[in-house]
C-alpha cells in the first residue's frame, strides 16, 4: 500500500500507462528504481545489457552453464515472468497477447527441428529433457544430478541423430558457439553416445553444452523478449518526457 502511494505521487509512474495495469506495482517500482535515469544509458541496447536481456537478431540470449551471469539479476527478475498471462486483462487492444503469441510462434518455427531432435536424443538415452523452472531469469545450476552421469550406450544407432544435428549448424546458437561446432565436428568423425550426450546435456559436471531445446526453454525466451520490449518502451517514453534525443538509429545498429 505504501509503495502504491509513492508510485501515485511519482510522475514517472505515468510512463507505464496503457502498457501494464495499475496493479503491476512491483514491476513499475522496480523498473523505475533500477533504471534511475535514462540518460545513464546511451541506447536501449545498453539498458537491456544492464538488465541481462541482450537481444541478437531479435532473439534473447540465454546464459550457458559455466558462464558468468550478465547484467543485474534483480533487474532481470523484475522483467522476466509470466508477463502475458498476468496482464492480458489490462491490455484492451491485445498488444501483449498478440506479441506473446508472435514471439512464441517465431521461436517454435525457428527451433522446431532442434526441439524434435532434443526429444529423440533424450528418448534414445531413456532420459527426460531438463524442463526445470526458472527462478531468476537464468537456468539454475543446482539439482543437475539427473543428467550428470554420461550414458555409455543408447542401445540404438545414433548416426541418424548425428546427421540431423549436423544439418542444424545454421542455427545461431550453434553457428556462434565455437565449442559446440567443435564438438559436432568431433561427433561427425566419431559418433559416440558420450559426446552426443555432452552436447545436449546441461550438466556442468560433464561440461554439458546445453543444446537441448524444450518447450520451457522456448517459454523463457519469450519472457525475455517481452521483458525487453517493455524496457524499450519505458526507456523511450522516459527520454521523450524529459525532452532528450531518442537514439533510434543507434539502437537499430546496436
Amino acid at each position: 500500500a505504501e509503495v502504491r502511494k509513492m508510485l501515485a505521487a511519482t510522475p514517472e509512474n505515468a510512463l507505464f500507462d496503457d502498457l501494464v495495469g495499475d496493479g503491476a506495482v512491483k514491476t513499475r517500482s522496480q523498473v523505475l528504481t533500477f533504471i534511475r535515469n535514462p540518460r545513464f544509458y546511451p541506447t536501449a541496447g545498453h539498458l537491456r545489457s544492464y538488465a541481462g536481456l541482450k537481444l541478437k537478431e531479435g532473439h534473447a540470449i540465454e546464459r550457458r552453464h559455466g558462464t558468468a551471469t550478465s547484467g543485474n539479476p534483480e533487474f532481470k527478475r523484475a522483467l522476466v515472468f509470466d508477463f502475458a498471462e498476468k496482464y492480458w486483462q489490462n491490455d484492451p487492444i491485445g498488444f501483449w497477447r498478440d506479441l506473446y503469441y508472435a514471439y512464441k510462434a517465431n521461436q517454435y518455427y525457428r527451433f522446431w527441428e532442434l526441439i524434435t531432435l532434443t526429444d529423440d536424443v533424450f528418448d534414445a538415452f531413456g532420459r527426460k529433457p531438463d524442463d526445470e523452472d526458472e527462478r531468476d531469469g537464468s537456468t539454475d545450476d543446482a539439482g543437475d544430478e539427473t543428467d550428470a552421469e554420461t550414458p555409455t550406450d543408447t542401445g540404438t544407432n545414433i548416426r541418424p541423430l548425428v546427421d540431423r544435428l549436423i544439418a542444424l549448424q545454421h542455427l545461431d546458437l550453434i553457428a556462434k558457439s565455437p565449442n559446440t561446432r567443435k564438438a559436432i565436428a568431433a561427433l561427425d568423425r566419431d559418433p559416440t553416445p558420450q559426446l552426443l550426450w555432452k552436447i545436449f546435456s546441461r550438466s556442468p559436471k560433464i561440461g554439458g553444452l546445453n543444446l537441448q531445446m524444450t518447450g520451457k526453454r522456448v517459454e523463457r525466451q519469450v519472457k525475455r523478449c517481452l521483458g525487453a520490449t517493455l524496457l524499450d518502451a519505458i526507456y523511450y517514453r522516459w527520454l521523450a518526457a524529459i525532452g532528450d534525443r531518442l537514439p533510434i538509429a543507434e539502437d537499430y545498429l546496436h
